[in-house]
């Protein structure tokens, strides 16, 4: 995959964002399967190896970093199921340290750094707590409660402040292995490499030795940087998607709008506006839902077909009913219905010649929180 491949799909996947995360784990994918390469020279697991331990050596001598422990090998247990060869695997710890946070997100002065916390947004810090690119894992569950799950990982360049309940995962060479790579392949894999790996009961947290632990691909470097170029793509692809969005919600909202409060002389144009625009106001659930809301209050208030001021007023109808309901209650097969109170003034209000407002008790048969006899 290139970038005039990545282009290509653009148009079939932007209007969808799960299809823009799914296109980012795919372009992972075909890193670590080694699909993505583009040239044969290059570096091999062997030698990434060899060149990982060579620089963290001199890290540990300059004393940069503490003396390393040993890691055992990745077992077949620790994949992610779309991958096997746990050969070409290595632990997280062995490829970068994990460390905690270290600003009160509560407590954090506004200041001219980053102030990265588990919401998209960034804050704001008046000191950084690291000068480096890191991807960003939180350690807190974002629904809380027993339940497991990430909503997000960040990826962000120093200087940046970052919040205790989070962990910064800073590559030991940047040059062998990028931190950007490192964040989208956590956040590509997150419920298999991450979630997983959450325990507790109220409170469903991460610990640093269990994000170490976690399998990273021995990727080579010149790939990384194919995939980091990639998503640079991919973010491209969903910039535009957002802003496409927020203008099809400032339509979305400007259509509903003019339904909702109908202008008589211009309704029949707006409802037709409304309808010849629908593919685009009804491309997301949460549009459909406002939609649907907007046709139940056009016919709620006889908006939605035209009136007939000959049909039979709604008091006579109310009158049946209510004659229907007194005989029925008198033979036993119905509660004896309430006198339920209505405010007439409230919702009477602009409904067409001959509608009434009612109250839900005066046409149904029983309105209750359970059984009481009457159903069985």
């Amino acid at each position: 995959m290139n970038a005039g491949i990545l282009n290509a799909l653009s148009a079939a996947i932007s209007d969808d964002p799960s299809h823009v995360l799914q296109l980012r784990k795919i372009v992972v994918a075909l890193a670590i399967s080694g699909r993505l390469k583009q040239s044969d020279k290059l570096i091999s697991p062997d030698d990434l190896r060899a060149m990982l331990k060579g620089a963290k050596s001199r890290l540990v001598a300059q004393r940069i970093l503490p003396k390393q422990k040993p890691w055992l090998p990745i077992t077949d247990e620790q994949m992610p199921e779309e991958f096997s060869d746990p050969s070409l695997f290595i632990s997280l710890g062995q490829v970068a340290r994990v460390e905690k946070g270290k600003t009160g997100i509560q407590q954090a002065k506004p200041g001219d750094y980053p102030l990265v916390v588990t919401a998209a947004e960034r804050l704001t810090a008046d000191h950084y707590d690291f000068d480096s690119a890191a991807a960003i894992v939180p350690l807190v569950s974002s629904t809380g409660h027993g339940n497991a799950s990430i909503n997000r990982l960040h990826y962000q360049e120093g200087p940046f402040a970052l919040g205790t309940i989070l962990a910064a995962v800073l590559p030991h060479d940047p040059a062998l292995f990028s931190a950007r790579f490192l964040f989208e392949y956590l956040s590509a894999f997150k419920d298999e490499l991450l979630v997983s790996r959450m325990s507790g009961t109220a409170n469903v947290t991460l610990t640093l030795g269990r994000i170490e632990a976690v399998p990273i691909p021995l990727v080579p470097p010149l790939v990384q940087r194919q995939v980091d170029e990639l998503m640079a793509l991919c973010d491209q692809l969903e910039t535009a998607r957002t802003e496409r969005e927020t203008k099809r919600d400032r339509l979305a909202t400007a259509s509903l709008a003019r339904l909702n409060s109908p202008d008589p002389e211009t309704f029949r144009d707006d409802a037709r506006f409304a309808l010849d625009a629908l593919p685009a106001l009804t491309a997301r659930p949460d549009q459909i839902k406002q939609v649907r809301q907007t046709i139940l209050n056009l016919a709620v208030r006889g908006k939605l077909v035209p009136q007939d001021p000959a049909d039979e007023p709604a008091e006579e109808l109310l009158k049946r009913i209510a004659e229907e309901r007194a005989a029925r209650s008198r033979v036993g097969t119905i509660p004896k219905p309430k006198i339920t109170s209505r405010d007439v003034n409230r919702f009477s209000e602009g409904l067409p010649i001959g509608w009434s407002p009612v109250g839900l008790g005066d046409v149904c048969d029983l309105v209750t929180s359970g059984s009481r006899g009457w159903a069985e």
